[in-house]
This record gives C-alpha cells, sequence and structure tokens, in this order.
C-alpha cells in the first residue's frame, strides 16, 4: 500500500519563498555595512509572509472546532 505524501499549504510555502527573498536581501546588502532600517527592509517580506501564515493558522484551527 503506498503511503501518500502531505505537501505543505501554500502559506507555508510563501514563508519559505519569502525567507529565500529576505535572506538574499540581506545578502546583498550586508557588503554595504550595517544600516538598520536597510535590514527592516530586508526582513519585511519575512515578516509579511509570517504575519499571513499566522493569521491562516489560526482561522483554520477555528473551523476544525
Amino acid at each position: 500500500m503506498a503511503m501518500l505524501r502531505a505537501w505543505p499549504s501554500a502559506t507555508t510555502l510563501l514563508l519559505a519563498l519569502a525567507a529565500c527573498a529576505s535572506g538574499t536581501a540581506l545578502s546583498t546588502h550586508a557588503h554595504d555595512g550595517f544600516h538598520p532600517l536597510v535590514i527592516a527592509a530586508c526582513m519585511l517580506p519575512l515578516q509579511v509572509a509570517g504575519l499571513v501564515w499566522a493569521i491562516t493558522a489560526a482561522s483554520s484551527q477555528r473551523r476544525c472546532r
């Protein structure tokens, strides 16, 4: 009997892609020196994706009740 593989949800994939985008943006700007606003801007995609992921997870838990 074949086991079914559980694929990650769309928001989990969005979170992973945002982490890659944030890491890439941060690594390209790291050579220019430290500036807090640049670091905050580079982490913005990851923060927004994390917020979307958390809201989606919370709403799916409420639907299961």
